[in-house]
């Protein structure tokens, strides 16, 4: 992420709260010092936020809307909408939030699937990006050398340097659309089931997510 292309950078709340699971006066002060850490960082105030395990309810996107961010970054089933895109203009107390959403299938194949073949995966992935219109994927930054092993890095590298240049994308490009949405009120990436794994209401590690992200191949 380079400086000058300030809106796609993103902030975060510095630790790992459930957002919804916090007091809103918590939820003001954590999103406030992710704010200033971002802005001593980059030299600005970012305009995208990360929520922790994406986890969201309305009153969280009220106050990021509050404190002036634009935009957050959903998994594909956390907005209820009657029309398909990969970004949607949410309704807030006061004005609105753009959320963009990661496509929830090929998100998992990165984070958990066979990436042995790296050049071929990442191939197959740039193509079937550009037949969806764009698609965004979203995973932990530690997947790739960490994880995932060195392979995984060889994957990223040739995938923002090779095989998405190949097929028209440009690796900073970011496009919204007004395609209006709701949020799916405690939902996150990891939890379907109502935030239940922060709340002792379900045993849910994240399977759920890998398990419907690796019933179909590229």
């Amino acid at each position: 992420i380079a400086r000058e292309n300030k809106e796609i950078v993103v902030a975060d709340p510095y630790i790992h709260p459930i957002f919804p699971l916090l007091p809103d006066r918590d939820k003001r002060l954590l999103a406030g010092i992710g704010l200033e850490a971002a802005a001593e960082d980059y030299g600005f105030y970012p305009k995208g936020f990360w929520l922790p395990e994406t986890a969201v309810d309305k009153k969280t996107l009220n106050i990021l809307s509050e404190k002036g961010i634009d935009f957050v970054v959903l998994r594909d089933d956390q907005v209820i909408s009657d029309s398909a895109s990969n970004s949607y203009t949410i309704p807030t107390d006061n004005g609105f939030i753009k959320a963009f959403t990661f496509d929830s299938e090929l998100s998992g194949r990165v984070a958990f699937g066979d990436i042995s073949d790296a050049y071929s995966f990442a191939d197959r992935l740039a193509v079937k990006a550009r037949q969806n219109n764009g698609t965004m994927i979203s995973v932990d930054f530690e997947t790739f050398g960490h994880h995932r092993g060195k392979g995984s890095v060889e994957f990223l590298d040739y995938l923002l340097n090779k095989a998405l240049p190949a097929e028209g994308f440009k690796s900073r490009e970011i496009q919204s659309s007004n395609t209006a949405g709701l949020i799916r009120d405690n939902s996150s990436w990891s939890c379907s089931h109502n935030l239940g794994r922060w709340t002792g209401n379900c045993d849910c590690d994240g399977a759920s997510y890998e398990t419907r992200s690796l019933k179909s191949s590229l």
